[in-house]
């Protein structure tokens, strides 16, 4: 099974309910794919519609692990990936993935 929310999450009221519900629905083994503008990027803030803003590590949260910034989570993913782009163009794009690359944490 595999659940794709492109450019989706960032409009919702409530991330952690759409996050809920996508794990009650998602059978075991599910991949969850979602795609939304990061913080750092014009479009996030361009769109009038956008309730959140959100960062490379705004889904640990959803991981349940223990961290400084997140206490608990409403339900438990793994995250296998986290990509950035920065507007496919090669100098912002190859300049950035570097910065990123290097430490995801100190670019951000």
């Amino acid at each position: 099974m595999k659940i794709y929310l492109s450019h989706v999450i960032e409009h919702l009221e409530s991330v952690m309910g759409a996050l809920r519900e996508i794990h009650r629905i998602a059978r075991p083994g599910a991949r969850v794919h979602i795609v939304t503008p990061h913080f750092s990027s014009h479009n996030s803030y361009a769109d009038p519609t956008h309730r959140r803003h959100l960062t490379s590590e705004s889904f640990q949260y959803f991981t349940g692990e223990p961290s400084e910034r997140f206490a608990g989570a409403c339900c438990r993913f793994r995250i296998l990936e986290v990509n950035l782009t920065f507007g496919h163009s090669f100098l912002l794009d190859g300049l950035g993935r570097l910065l990123a690359t290097l430490s995801l944490h100190w670019y951000e």
